[in-house]
């Protein structure tokens, strides 16, 4: 769980792109739906290693991690993360996932399973 966090907030960072994977956010979102509850200090020493925090010591937390997804994902279009991600799940799959994905949704999905 904590690697998939740091796939959505530094995997694009790394490859010079502003965008998120959908496969990284439809696999966090099973792990949010299982109320599987990220490692902290594995996402802290993973965030450290690599991505724009590197080597900054952060103090990873809940509270941390709702406000750094909240801003990665209000700066991303979510049609292209729809994009990213139709190819690679069912038809019947992705319509579930394209009515509900958007900022707001992952918001209330994090702050409640975080």
């Amino acid at each position: 769980m904590g690697q998939k966090i740091h796939a959505v907030l530094c995997r694009a960072q790394s490859y010079g792109l502003d965008v998120v994977k959908g496969r990284d956010l439809y696999d966090l979102e099973w792990y949010l739906d299982h109320k599987v509850k990220p490692n902290f200090q594995n996402l802290g020493a993973c965030l450290n290693r690599i991505g724009p925090w590197k080597d900054q010591n952060l103090k990873v937390d809940a509270s941390w991690v709702i406000t750094e997804v909240d801003k990665c994902l209000s700066t991303k279009n979510f049609e292209t993360i729809l994009a990213d991600i139709k190819p690679l799940i069912p038809a019947s799959t992705f319509e579930k996932v394209e009515s509900k994905w958007n900022l707001n949704y992952f918001k209330n999905l994090f702050s409640k399973s975080v």
